[in-house]
């Protein structure tokens, strides 16, 4: 038996004709195929952990439905077979990081105003966490969109001081422009935040843009997407943790796995003992 995953949200929302070809070629593979809509699924994780554990499950999406999908069955984890990912979404940004690190990845959990959820792909707070809520408002959103968002964030953008305790050792930075705790090595529809970061070491790579002008801070953004980034060491703060704390002045936009949350000026990350088996599709 074959089992497709999907978000029909996906791909802004036209996610389907995909699902629909892949229906066809497991078709060709398994007796039966079974669809199932992860947003409407009422309880995911018991339907899974009910499948023969020789099924093949196939998961289509972007790292929003990723994020989706380990929220849901978290309790279930780690689960008796590995969960395929077919890359549906305008992001695929830890599906990237799966091709290079194709391990078990590590799942960390975040602590925000009064709740907590958890991240497969990394989280931030500051101006990543408004660009990521401008990207999710445009019905139309594709990779350009990040870059686009971007370069209007960096002018829109006001940065300020932030306390961090990274695995307890306190930081101050002024003028900050973010705040990052990355598990796997992308963001922003393929920018390389993390050059280092591997989901299996159980280590999140903090990076804090900071003390920047404006014209420098466009100069180090597009350096990003070949990992250039971190050597700006004057403004580039880096480090490996197993334990993060953020805390603003004023409320800030943050993210996880590109989701978006509004009125955070605090936050913690901390590691979960759960992993995932993820693999690719080919």
């Amino acid at each position: 038996m074959a089992i497709i995953l999907y978000n029909p949200k996906a791909k802004n929302a036209s996610s389907f004709k995909y699902v629909n070809k892949m229906k066809d070629e497991l078709s060709k593979k398994h007796d039966e195929v079974m669809l199932l809509d992860i947003t409407q699924e009422t309880d995911l994780a018991t339907r899974l952990k009910n499948l023969p554990l020789d099924s093949f499950v196939i998961l289509m999406g972007g790292d929003g439905t990723l994020h989706h999908f380990v929220n849901t069955i978290y309790d279930l984890l780690p689960l008796p077979f590995p969960i395929y990912l077919s890359p549906v979404g305008s992001g695929n940004d830890f599906y990237r990081t799966l091709k290079i690190h194709p391990e078990e990845s590590q799942l960390f959990q975040m602590t925000f105003n009064g709740k907590k959820a958890y991240f497969l792909n990394g989280m931030g707070i500051g101006i990543d966490g408004e660009i990521g809520y401008h990207v999710n408002q445009d019905k139309k959103k594709r990779k350009s969109t990040y870059l686009k968002e971007t370069l209007k964030g960096l002018v829109r953008y006001q940065p300020e001081p932030v306390e961090v305790w990274c695995d307890g050792v306190h930081h101050t930075f002024n003028r900050t422009y973010l705040v990052v705790g990355s598990n796997g090595q992308y963001f922003g529809s393929g920018m390389r935040i993390a050059p280092k970061a591997n989901p299996s070491d159980s280590k999140i790579d903090v990076v804090i843009a900071h003390n920047i002008s404006r014209l420098k801070i466009l100069l180090i953004f597009l350096s990003i997407y070949l990992g250039l980034h971190t050597k700006f060491k004057k403004h580039v703060f880096t480090a490996q943790v197993s334990s993060l704390k953020v805390v603003f002045q004023n409320p800030k936009f943050a993210q996880m796995d590109g989701e978006c949350h509004e009125n955070v000026t605090h936050c913690e990350v901390s590691i979960t003992p759960k992993k995932a088996a993820f693999r690719i599709y080919r």
